[in-house]
This record gives C-alpha cells, sequence and structure tokens, in this order.
C-alpha cells in the first residue's frame, strides 16, 4: 500500500495479516493521506514473467478504504492463479462498492496506457502513451523526446500501466523491458505487441 503515488515508500503487506499485521495496517490506514492505493503482484519476477494490479481508494471514506482493503487482502490467496485472484478481486469490488461490469471490469478496453518504472513511478516520472479514442500510440521516437530516462537501463522494470478511471482508478502493469547485464532495459518489442493487442479491442 501506498500513499500520495509514492510506492517508493510502501507499505509491505503480508498474506493473511494475523492481529498485529491487521493493526499495523489499521494504523497506517488512520494516519495516511487521503490518496492510498494498494497493488498486488503476480508471477514471477525474476523469470521478468509478472505483472501487478492495482487500485486507488482516494475517494472512499477512511472506513471505506479499511473496508475495501482488507477485503481484498483476506480474499487473496497466494496459491490464487492470476484469473482466480483477478475474479476474487472482482467479486469484492461488487459487494463493497457496488461495482457492476457484465463483461469483468479488467477485461474493458483500458482508458489510457501509461510507461513507468516499478516501484519508482515517482522518482523516474511516467509517460501517458495513449489514450482512448486515439489511432495509434505514442512511438519510441515520442518517447525518447519526452521521457528518455524510461529507455536507459535501470535497476527495475518498465512497464506499461493498462489504466482504467471508473469505478475507481485502477490499474494492470505489465513489463516492456527485458534483463540486461546488471538491471533492465526497454522492449521495443514487447511494447509494441502489447500496444498493438490494446488497439485491436
Amino acid at each position: 500500500m501506498a500513499q500520495n503515488g509514492v510506492w517508493e515508500e510502501a507499505l509491505e503487506v503480508e498474506e493473511h495479516p494475523n492481529g498485529d499485521g491487521v493493526l499495523k495496517i489499521e494504523n497506517w490506514l488512520l494516519n495516511a493521506a487521503e490518496d492510498v492505493a494498494i497493488e498486488a503482484f503476480f508471477g514471477n519476477k525474476l523469470a521478468n514473467d509478472f505483472c501487478f494490479l492495482g487500485i486507488r481508494v482516494a475517494s472512499l471514506t477512511k472506513g471505506s478504504q479499511k473496508s475495501l482493503i482488507m477485503c481484498l487482502i483476506e480474499s487473496i490467496d497466494r496459491e490464487d492463479s492470476f484469473d482466480s485472484a483477478i475474479k476474487k478481486i472482482e467479486l469484492v469490488l461488487r459487494q463493497t462498492i457496488s461495482v457492476e461490469s457484465k463483461n469483468g471490469i479488467f477485461n474493458r478496453s483500458p482508458e489510457f496506457l501509461e510507461l513507468g518504472v516499478e516501484g519508482f513511478w515517482k522518482t523516474f516520472g511516467s509517460y501517458i502513451v495513449w489514450t482512448e479514442g486515439k489511432e495509434k500510440a505514442k512511438s519510441i521516437e515520442d518517447i525518447n523526446i519526452n521521457a528518455p530516462q524510461l529507455l536507459k537501463k535501470l535497476e527495475r522494470h518498465v512497464m506499461l500501466e493498462h489504466a482504467w478511471k471508473k469505478p475507481l482508478p485502477m490499474w494492470l502493469a505489465i513489463p516492456v523491458s527485458r534483463s540486461a547485464e546488471r538491471g533492465y532495459v526497454f522492449d521495443e518489442k514487447k511494447y509494441n505487441e502489447l500496444i498493438e493487442s490494446v488497439l485491436k479491442k
């Protein structure tokens, strides 16, 4: 969990926290800013086969934030597949904030796509490469001009976030970089493949 989008100082939450763990989360939420978000990672980061899903609950009251976040934490198991976890998350959203979506909340075409560095979104800055209604996404040349730091070798993966604004700000981030000596480098092929998959929807 993080406040004000500062994932560099995120609170790591354990799976199915006990009494002390729950109290730690409750105290953190009580003292946190209004802009609170939670992310969950899936897959194997060491094998470069992973993604993460995030939900920002800034628009909710403190009580609703606590209720939603605790339900999310309690509902997901480490052994869950990504698809299974998504179904559980969507069920929690339906039950806690009355979200309705016939085809699945995360099956919709994203409202925008944004590049950033995993865990260092604020440090390195981000760059929106596509918004709903546009026929084309930003090219590598555009990124090199407007966000050249994202094309350099980095200690963390560059991620392409598929983002939605409703019913709450949500995002699904997939790496668009590959392993290199002592770090990761932007992978133009991965980027283009993901962009193409979105534009086909």
